[in-house]
């Protein structure tokens, strides 16, 4: 067993066999030990699908040896985490040597990620950069999609100078590969120009140029990041109804918490099942970032179809200022400095490396204030939260593309 190099964080892949639970999920390993690994609760584009105990599945996963397969069971849960234990094969000798002799890699599958926040200035776009920079520098390909409507400025923030953008793609002027500049860091980046404000009215020529754009982009990069506009608009709610997962950048100003609880109201009553994120941004020091993500993390914890996780906070620093003013990348200009540090902290979080977070107890004050949140917000109070329900498991091969050609057809 000490030779088996799972680690924790770890993508594997979950093909279910029993009952009427057949599909193939991701999910990320927590923990090992001698007969079990418990894992995250599998999904799919972001979706989570219960699997009772009891059910057979099959795991995939890389390891030194190569593509490591086996047949497993769910043999429990942890409800308080919501993670399965799986049971290890007796002969885990036997599935190692198959990997050996195999040259096969599992493919790890694209993620398309929104990010937006409920108010401008909230670093939103500086976030998405280093991010994605971040990423890139843990050899993850990396591609961002400025779709900041009327107001697309990741070209003006690396000093880029795009000829062509997605207004182009959508004319039938150019692919959309034939649009994607390099970036610093090793990172790319699709131009957006005032080409999502015609999303809206696209023929059906146009919707097939951007979803034959869009699954090229699923062969090709690991991460697919798209920078929206903060606030609430249809083409928002629309992304976030696609992609993988939602990443919410705020900061600590109590108006901006506020614009957060807002949008995160909309978001909440549209869609069943919702895999966000948080960043909370511009922070004076540790403490005021944890309480931040401790305030939002009760809220959104009283609904049962938002699966919520705090990605980290960013401190307030003078080199993001300067960054911004020389259109660079703080991370890659300013890399030994506390904001850098953050973001690779982030990272971690992300790629599942493990790392302590300071616990804040929230004060009988501040709790009564999220319930005024709760109320005023969201119309729910402390004792009567929203009926639970159960996700909806995805059917077969439903990607991010899939669903927005969907989505561009019903429009």
């Amino acid at each position: 067993m000490d030779n088996i190099k799972f680690l924790p964080g770890q993508i594997v892949e979950i093909t279910t066999n029993s009952g009427n639970v057949c599909d193939i999920y991701e999910s990320k390993l927590l923990s090992m030990d001698q007969n079990y690994l418990e894992i995250a609760q599998p999904n799919k584009n972001g979706v989570f699908s219960p699997i009772p105990t009891g059910y057979d599945l099959s795991l995939k996963a890389n390891t030194p040896y190569g593509l490591l397969q086996f047949n497993s069971r769910v043999v429990g849960k942890n409800p308080e985490k919501q993670s399965l234990f799986i049971s290890l094969p007796q002969d885990l000798t036997s599935a190692i040597d198959t990997a050996i002799g195999s040259d096969t890699v599992m493919k790890k599958a694209c993620k398309f990620v929104t990010i937006t926040s409920g108010k401008g200035g909230a670093g939103k776009s500086c976030f998405t950069i280093n991010y994605a920079i971040a990423l890139a520098k843990r050899n993850k390909k990396v591609v961002i999609l400025d779709a900041d409507l009327g107001m697309a400025n990741i070209d003006v923030l690396l000093k880029l100078s795009p000829v062509y953008n997605l207004t182009d793609v959508i004319k039938g002027t150019k692919n959309l590969e034939e649009i994607i500049i390099d970036g610093p860091g090793d990172i790319k980046v699709i131009p957006g120009g005032n080409g999502l404000f015609e999303l809206s009215s696209l023929n059906p020529h146009q919707i097939e140029k951007i979803t034959a754009g869009l699954s090229a982009l699923e062969n090709s990069f690991d991460y697919v990041l798209i920078d929206t506009s903060a606030g609430l608009s249809r083409i928002l709610n629309d992304l976030v109804m696609c992609t993988h997962e939602t990443i919410l950048v705020t900061t600590p100003e109590p108006h901006a918490i506020s614009d957060t609880f807002s949008i995160l109201k909309v978001l909440l009553s549209k869609h069943r099942c919702l895999n966000l994120k948080l960043i909370v941004n511009k922070c004076e020091d540790a403490k005021e970032g944890e309480s931040v993500i401790k305030r939002i993390s009760g809220v959104v914890s009283r609904f049962p179809n938002c699966t919520f996780s705090p990605l980290g906070y960013i401190p307030e620093s003078i080199f993001v200022s300067k960054s911004v003013k020389q259109q660079s990348s703080f991370l890659l200009s300013y890399p030994d400095t506390d904001v850098s540090e953050s973001l690779e902290s982030i990272v971690d979080v992300e790629l599942g490396v493990p790392r302590k977070l300071k616990v804040v107890v929230k004060d009988k004050e501040q709790e009564q204030e999220d319930e005024n949140v709760l109320s005023k917000v969201f119309g729910v109070e402390k004792h009567n939260p929203l009926k639970p329900f159960l996700p909806i498991r995805e059917g077969s091969g439903s990607t991010f593309v899939s669903k927005l050609k969907d989505l561009f057809n019903k429009n």
